[in-house]
């Protein structure tokens, strides 16, 4: 008897990450069923009729998942598998990628029912959904960590280039929970140390060396965390640039214990390396955009999948009663609500601005 498939209907540019994802999902299920991904070199032997191997298995699949990305939705390919799919009256449920929001799709997909896959639990509701469908009962689920190193292989490429634009990130975030703990008088004072264990353990657990100075604040290479008792700012990060592709998964826990401290936004600072300053032109900043998945954000700059940002461009004057020269470096302000964030789009934004030359080499 064979075993039930499912299909992952994708765009060419993000196979890899799905590939990835693939092998975690057949580790995980013992190969209790057979994945379907046209781009990883054996669902479709070499030698075969391509088109008729995608048929085939849309006719004998038990659900399509159509994963739904910037690259993806410009394809006529998924549309193409998810309508014969439909036809067949298969499963067709539509999985948003990359900060492809399922819930603003227009149709016809976005008259199917699916979910975002923007953490752990986007990659569990995956799992749980092809339980459901195959009526199987496995019990493996993934952890925030697992689902930031998925994407960290992703990322691997941009952010070399990565490295060599960032020179510096500052987070800062303020904890609603301790701040309704100062005004009733009721400080935890273990609330942040417990958050730091918590996130110390993950980093043991995952072979990341980690080092704790007053139990409220731990540190790695290339990367630091305070967490502050009754401050303004209780919750503080910075990582060096060259350092974001190793610490990504640590991130992602971090992430977690901030939504676990009631952190809702994060604002983040991203410097810039010297030699590299950002277009000071808003109207240009706003032109260059056009077209991309950056937009306008009403409420002021542009908004880039889970992040809202503006672009501060250096700026210097000289104090005429010293002679001094003042100023300030090109720096990215970003916010976003900490229970959407996704650190992966810090990369991708940087991509973004360099490749429409919004962040350029600094001309004498």
């Amino acid at each position: 008897m064979s075993k039930p498939s499912i299909f992952f209907s994708h765009s060419s540019r993000d196979g890899e990450l799905l590939s990835v994802l693939k092998d975690q999902i057949m580790e995980k299920t013992g190969g209790s069923f057979d994945i379907f991904l046209s781009s990883d070199g054996q669902s479709i032997p070499f030698g075969t009729n391509w088109v008729y191997a995608i048929q085939e298995a849309l006719e004998e699949t038990q659900a399509v998942f159509v994963f739904v990305s910037p690259q993806s939705i410009q394809s006529g390919w998924v549309y193409f598998e998810a309508g014969y799919a439909y036809s067949k009256k298969k499963n067709v449920v539509p999985v948003g990628l990359f900060g492809t929001q399922i819930g603003l799709l227009p149709p016809p997909l976005g008259l199917l029912n699916g979910f975002d896959l923007d953490g752990a639990d986007g990659a569990n509701k995956l799992m749980g959904t092809i339980n459901e469908i195959l009526g199987h009962d496995h019990k493996y689920r993934f952890s925030q960590l697992e689902f930031a190193s998925i994407f960290q292989r992703q990322s691997e490429r941009s952010n070399s280039a990565f490295s060599k634009v960032v020179e510096t990130i500052y987070a800062t975030g303020r904890s609603e929970a301790v701040a309704e703990d100062v005004k009733h008088l009721t400080f935890d004072f273990d609330r942040p140390v417990r958050a730091i264990a918590r996130i110390r353990t993950l980093s043991e657990e995952n072979g990341w060396p980690c080092s704790s100075r007053l139990g409220s604040s731990a540190a790695w290479a290339g990367m630091e965390l305070l967490l502050f008792d009754a401050y303004e700012e209780n919750f503080r990060f910075s990582i060096l640039g060259a350092a974001f592709e190793q610490c990504l998964p640590i991130l992602e826990s971090v992430m977690e214990s901030g939504i676990q401290l009631s952190i809702k936004e994060l604002k983040f600072s991203i410097f810039l390396q010297s030699h590299l300053v950002i277009e000071r032109d808003v109207n240009f900043q706003s032109f260059s955009l056009q077209g991309t998945e950056a937009e306008i954000n009403p409420k002021g700059g542009f908004q880039f999948r889970s992040l809202q940002f503006e672009l501060i461009a250096a700026s210097y004057d000289i104090d005429p009663a010293t002679i001094k020269i003042n100023g300030s470096r090109s720096e990215i302000r970003v916010r976003a609500n900490s229970d959407h964030l996704i650190p992966l789009d810090i990369v991708e934004l940087i991509g973004l601005l360099m490749e429409h030359r919004l962040i350029k080499v600094q001309t004498q």
